[in-house]
């Protein structure tokens, strides 16, 4: 593209470059606000003086004239332009003030809200982890030493039990046969008989005689 193409856009930006210096330079003399004058009126008028002295000063035109004018300006409103002006730096460091806390809240916010994300994923992780480790321990519960030693301490008292089982039941069946035997003794037989007894096959209650075919 040939520079001559970007000509006038160079001399436009350095058109509106030169209007944003002059307008900055007048509107530190020219500072009054709209709570300075009387009426709406007045200070639309004030708005136009301003717009008139930017014109001339970046056409070129009566540029001394408009200079003086500027000057005479600043000497005869030189304390309402202090004022003005110091009202404006601190509506500036109050915007400034309120921005800055603005952005350290939404800071906090952010902060607090990553704070929660991250705490949440914490507990989250450290859940998962506690029922990972309590099913491992489970398992390892169901093999392990202990596991054995209650199987083994389980199996021992199962015996034990059987044993004892056992034992009543012998005690019962021997407890039986004595009375059974104690029926087939006839009374009044002494010692000779039961002599006898033991002497002719031990069967209690069964004399000699009856075996001789006598009874």
């Amino acid at each position: 593209m040939p520079t001559s193409a970007l000509q006038p856009w160079e001399d436009d930006s350095g058109a509106v470059q030169r209007e944003r210096d002059v307008r900055r330079r007048v509107l530190k003399i020219y500072n009054a606000t709209a709570e300075d004058f009387p009426s709406a009126a007045a200070h639309d008028d004030y708005l136009e003086t301003i717009e008139e002295v930017v014109a001339n000063l970046v056409a070129g035109i009566n540029v001394p004239a408009t200079n003086a004018r500027l000057a005479a300006h600043r000497a005869a409103n030189e304390a309402a332009i202090g004022a003005a002006a110091a009202r404006r730096a601190e509506a500036d460091r109050a915007a400034a003030e309120a921005l800055a806390t603005a952005e350290r809240s939404r800071v906090a916010r952010l902060a607090a809200a990553h704070a929660a994300d991250a705490a949440a994923d914490a507990a989250a992780k450290a859940a998962r982890e506690r029922a990972a480790r309590e099913a491992l321990e489970a398992m390892e519960d169901a093999d392990g030493p202990a596991a054995r030693r209650r199987r083994a301490a389980a199996a021992k008292r199962e015996k034990a039990e059987r044993r004892r089982a056992e034992r009543e039941r012998a005690a019962k069946a021997a407890a039986t046969g004595a009375v059974k035997v104690n029926r087939f003794i006839t009374p009044g037989m002494g010692g000779a008989a039961g002599a006898g007894a033991g002497a002719w096959g031990g069967t209690p209650g069964v004399t000699p005689g009856m075996l001789m075919g006598g009874g």
